[in-house]
């Protein structure tokens, strides 16, 4: 009896341990449109005035790099930055900024 109680429960807690799905492709909701806009994103250089559109902006030391605004607290050692700067959005609207890590 006590053996099949450890089973049960060991099949119970089975997918509370079962790792979400990782990458691109898993998510629950379409992200084509996002993917679609990180590929055609066009490279700008820090400080870069902008006038709207995709970009893909490099991130340099922060030491290395004058921001128009100092930081509010002191960096932790090895942290990047970068800025762009934006025109006023041409009409009203949500916009999104995306973030992603490439090591």
């Amino acid at each position: 009896m006590r053996s099949a109680l450890i089973v049960f429960a060991s099949l119970i807690a089975m997918p509370a341990l079962a790792q979400e799905p990782v990458g691109c492709d898993k998510f629950k909701w379409p992200i084509d449109r996002e993917r679609a806009l990180l590929a055609e994103a066009n490279p700008v250089s820090i400080g870069a005035d902008v006038s709207g559109g995709s970009v893909r902006l490099s991130l340099s030391p922060i030491s290395d790099i004058k921001v128009p605004m100092e930081p509010s607290r002191e960096p932790k050692p090895n942290t990047y930055a970068g800025f762009v700067r934006y025109a006023s959005p041409p009409r009203a609207g949500m916009y999104r900024t995306f973030r992603t890590r490439m090591d």
